[in-house]
C-alpha cells in the first residue's frame, strides 16, 4: 500500500445509530408473508423496497404516505439485524452491462477490466459520511473489493482517502 499525503486535515466525527423503532411499516401492492413469518434485514419486499429491519410480520394497516392511504405492512423488531445468507450466482457480462450503463466504464473499453479505483474522498467540506462509512465497514468493504478481484481478474485495487485514521484502519485490514 503507498501512502500519500494531503494537506488538509479534518476531525471525523462518529456516526451515531439512534433509530430503533419497535414496528416499521412498509408500503406493499400484494403481500407474500403470513402473521408471525419472520423477515430478515434486506429482505426484498415488493417493487425495490427491503425491510430496514429484522423481525416479525404482524399484518397490515392503512397510512397515510405523502397524503394517499396506502397498504403497509407491520414488521415488529426484533433488535437483533439478522441477515439471511444467500449465495449470489455472479455473471461478469452482466456486471460489465451494469458498470456501462450506468456510465462508469469507458465506452471504447474493451471491458478488459484492468484496474479498481474506489473513490473514498468526501467532497464536501463538513460532511465525512464516507469516511466514518468505511471506519465502520472496513472489513464487509475490503470483502467486496476482493471479491471483485477475483472475480473479474483485476490486477489492482485503488481506494483514494484523505484521512490518516482512515489509511491506518484500511492498512490495518490489508493482507487479511
Amino acid at each position: 500500500m503507498e501512502k500519500v499525503y494531503i494537506k488538509e486535515k479534518k476531525k471525523c466525527s462518529t456516526m451515531d445509530k439512534y433509530l430503533k423503532p419497535e414496528f416499521v411499516y412498509l408500503p406493499i401492492n400484494n403481500i407474500n408473508y403470513s402473521k408471525g413469518d419472520y423477515i430478515y434485514k434486506n429482505t426484498l419486499i415488493t417493487n425495490n423496497i427491503y425491510s430496514p429491519i429484522s423481525g416479525y410480520f404482524m399484518g397490515t394497516v392503512y397510512k397515510y404516505i405523502n397524503g394517499i392511504k396506502t397498504k403497509c405492512m407491520i414488521i415488529e423488531n426484533d433488535y437483533k439485524e439478522k441477515y439471511k445468507m444467500i449465495n449470489y450466482i455472479f455473471d461478469k457480462d452482466i456486471f460489465i452491462d451494469s458498470l456501462k450503463i450506468n456510465n462508469l466504464i469507458d465506452e471504447y473499453d474493451n471491458y478488459d477490466i484492468k484496474y479498481l479505483v474506489i473513490n473514498a474522498i468526501d467532497i464536501e467540506p463538513y460532511i465525512f459520511s464516507k469516511r466514518v462509512y468505511i471506519n465502520n465497514t472496513t472489513n464487509d468493504i475490503l470483502d467486496i473489493i476482493n471479491n471483485l478481484i477475483n472475480k473479474l481478474s483485476i490486477s489492482k485495487a485503488i481506494i483514494s482517502i484523505v484521512d490518516n485514521s482512515l489509511y491506518n484502519n484500511l492498512n490495518n485490514y490489508i493482507g487479511t
